[in-house]
């Protein structure tokens, strides 16, 4: 019985469990959902590779990420990864580049010089110097001063075909990164807005086309059909428009839009017998100013804000010599937008 013991507990500490592996992950683009998905696949995955345990930091910026890996007492190993299209191949990206860290330690530990190299706290290769956190203070570990961060040109032909070509040079990684920030997609929603205090206004649907740029700036053109509120039983009013506005997004995960734009578009209205004339058109025009804040997941966005339209022409609607309707110098508004990105990513 005690040769069986003492079998057991050397199999223990020859094999590392996924309790002994510690993920700490800061991504907020990750749902709560997708972040604890990810942190059990990590534990289980690398408990599988790594013999002792060990720590796994991951620190996104919105689709992009760096993480960083050391085996229990060794040095840290680090990597930068480009920005991925969706939450759930970042969640995949992750986990792939987890385990090519867990390989790279593991060789750096059985290479001749590793043992005199750990003792320093320093990995063969220079690295870059990174504040540990406070989540490393909180273990009370001495955390080695620098870590080893390789591209993929610099990694061996082996890792990269691991990793299933996914870097297979700095240049590349640079392009797939900036062509990442282009998207076309569609949108749809509805829009109110106030004209007066005697509860005037327009109400109605809107489709559009969006196109995301470099640098975090969105062109949208959108057209509009709104029915007038407040206009009374004789008359009728609708607005047919078309509005071009580019927005910029700020914020984390870039939830935060702000935009300015132009619109054009026509007033129709129409009047019930006996009133004169039946129907008429006028054209009017002016500028915008919106706010949006934005609900991501995956390729689907859900906006709302508000919005400030300047009227360059002001149609007014009379019956018997009294203005029943009218458009006003500027109106204050409230939009939502359903968009679905069906061609590249943010």
């Amino acid at each position: 019985m005690a040769a069986f013991a003492w079998g057991l507990l050397v199999a223990k500490s020859a094999w590392a469990g996924p309790s002994d592996i510690a993920v700490r992950i800061r991504c907020p683009v990750l749902s709560e959902v997708s972040a604890a998905e990810f942190e059990a696949r990590a534990k289980v995955d690398l408990s599988a590779r790594a013999k002792v345990g060990g720590e796994l930091e991951v620190f996104c910026d919105d689709l992009a990420a760096r993480i960083r890996w050391r085996q229990r007492a060794g040095a840290w190993f680090a990597r930068s990864m480009p920005p991925t299209s969706t939450p759930a191949t970042l969640v995949d990206a992750l986990l792939v580049a987890s385990k090519d860290l867990v390989e790279e330690a593991a060789r750096f530990e059985k290479a001749p010089d590793g043992d005199a190299a750990k003792e320093q706290g320093a990995a063969p290769d220079s690295g870059v110097p990174i504040d540990a956190g406070p989540s490393n203070a909180a273990d009370g570990e001495q955390v080695p001063p620098r870590v080893v961060e390789r591209s993929a040109q610099e990694r061996p032909p082996s890792d990269v075909a691991r990793s299933g070509g996914a870097e297979p040079s700095s240049d590349r990684s640079k392009a797939d990164a900036a062509s990442q920030k282009w998207a076309l997609g569609v949108s749809a929603g509805t829009q109110a807005a106030l004209f007066s205090t005697r509860g005037t206004g327009i109400i109605g649907p809107s489709v559009g086309i969006f196109l995301s740029l470099p640098g975090g700036l969105v062109g949208t053109l959108a057209g509009e059909y709104d029915f007038a509120l407040g206009a009374g039983d004789v008359v009728r009013v609708r607005m047919a428009s078309a509005a071009a506005v580019l927005s910029a997004g700020f914020g984390r995960a870039r939830a935060f839009e702000l935009g300015v734009g132009a619109w054009a578009g026509s007033v129709l209205v129409g009047v019930e017998p006996p009133y004169r004339p039946m129907s008429l058109s006028q054209g009017l025009w002016g500028a915008l100013v919106r706010g949006r804040y934005a609900l991501r997941r995956d390729a689907w966005r859900v906006a709302i804000g508000p919005e400030l339209r300047w009227h360059g022409f002001r149609p007014e609607i009379a019956v018997d010599h009294a203005t029943v309707w009218a458009v006003p110098v500027v109106s204050l508004g409230l939009a939502l937008d359903v968009s679905w990105d069906f061609y590249g990513s943010q």
